[in-house]
């Protein structure tokens, strides 16, 4: 699968009928890439594909909760009520707009970092859909990196350089990798569900974080 950002992923969807809408290869890519789609059917319907793949009612308007790997639902009976409350507090949130007089019938609002795409209804807008990264929903994904580990792991692009500079990574990091490993955001464990790194498969990450600061 291709690399793609959240903004060429949009631009890739931008101008769609909204029957048409997001295709199987559009959500194989934002999953690989750790991108999520987000954008409307119906009257009452936010639909949520790749990296997380759902869908919520939202009836004339709704909000969605993201926790850091998925979308939070509130299953919790009332004994656990302080509980939910205090688990929806860290979410992060996106509220679909519905607008009655339509052009468009769907917007959304969120705080979390996005790109936006079209989608269309014969000639009408239909909604203006969002693409966002994975990695934002994490609570400190806007905390400044202060190990060489963290500045490298914070974005593809800057791994990219550190790959470029140290070509020895290329054994245990390949391009596509860095989206699927918790090391990425400084961890000691893998989260990979197709890790194609020999660093990742035999379980180095340790090693690797340490010869990464140590340099």
């Amino acid at each position: 699968m291709p690399y793609m950002t959240k903004e060429e992923l949009a631009k890739t969807i931008y101008g769609r009928q909204c029957d048409v809408g997001i295709s199987k290869s559009d959500c194989e890519i934002a999953e690989e890439n750790g991108l999520v789609i987000v954008y409307g059917y119906s009257d009452d319907l936010m639909e949520i594909e790749g990296g997380i793949c759902d869908e919520i009612d939202c009836y004339h308007g709704g909000t969605a909760y993201f926790n850091e790997t998925e979308l939070w639902v509130d299953m919790y009976t009332d004994d656990y009520r302080v509980y939910a409350e205090k688990e929806r507090e860290k979410c992060k949130t996106i509220e679909a707009v519905w607008h009655d007089n339509g052009n468009p019938c769907w917007t959304y609002e969120t705080d979390i970092p996005h790109a936006k795409f079209n989608l269309f209804e014969d000639d009408e807008l239909y909604c203006v859909g969002i693409v966002f990264e994975m990695a934002s929903l994490r609570n400190n994904s806007n905390r400044t990196p202060t190990t060489n580990f963290e500045k490298m792991t914070q974005s593809p692009e800057t791994l990219r350089s550190y790959l470029r500079i140290y070509p020895w990574l290329q054994k245990y990091h390949s391009d596509v990798c860095w989206q699927y490993c918790a090391f990425v955001y400084g961890d000691n464990s893998v989260v990979s569900r197709e890790c194609c790194t020999k660093g990742c498969e035999i379980g180095n990450i340790e090693w690797l974080k340490q010869k990464i600061i140590n340099d």
